[in-house]
C-alpha cells in the first residue's frame, strides 16, 4: 500500500471517530436537555436520535474499513460501496442532527 493511500484511509477513519464522538457529546447535550425540560420537544428527540443513527453507521463504516484492509492489504480501494455509503449516511445523519440542534435552539 502506498503512503498516500495509507494517509488517505487513516483521515477517513480518523473523520469518522470525530464524527461519532461529536454525535455522542450532541446525545448527552440532548440528554441533559430533556432532563431540565418539562415537555420533551420533537426536534430535540429527532436530534438524538440522528445522532445515534450517525454513530452506528460509524461503526459500520470503521467495521467495514477494517475488513477490507485485511482482505486487500496491498490494493484496498476505499471507494468500495460496503465503505462509501454507510461513511455518506453517516455524515447526512450528523448534519440533520446538528441541524435539529440548531432549532431546538433557536
Amino acid at each position: 500500500m502506498t503512503d498516500l493511500r495509507h494517509k488517505s484511509i487513516d483521515i477517513a477513519i480518523e473523520l469518522c471517530k470525530q464524527i461519532i464522538t461529536l454525535s455522542s457529546a450532541v446525545i448527552g447535550l440532548s440528554a441533559g436537555i430533556l432532563k431540565d425540560a418539562k415537555t420533551p420537544t420533537i426536534t430535540l428527540i429527532a436530534a438524538s436520535f440522528c445522532a445515534i443513527i450517525s454513530i452506528v453507521l460509524g461503526l459500520v463504516f470503521l467495521m467495514s474499513m477494517v475488513t477490507e484492509i485485511e482482505k486487500n492489504y496491498d490494493s484496498i480501494d476505499i471507494y468500495k460501496k460496503n465503505i462509501t455509503i454507510p461513511a455518506s449516511i453517516q455524515v447526512v445523519f450528523f448534519i440533520l442532527c446538528l441541524i435539529f440542534l440548531i432549532i431546538y435552539i433557536l
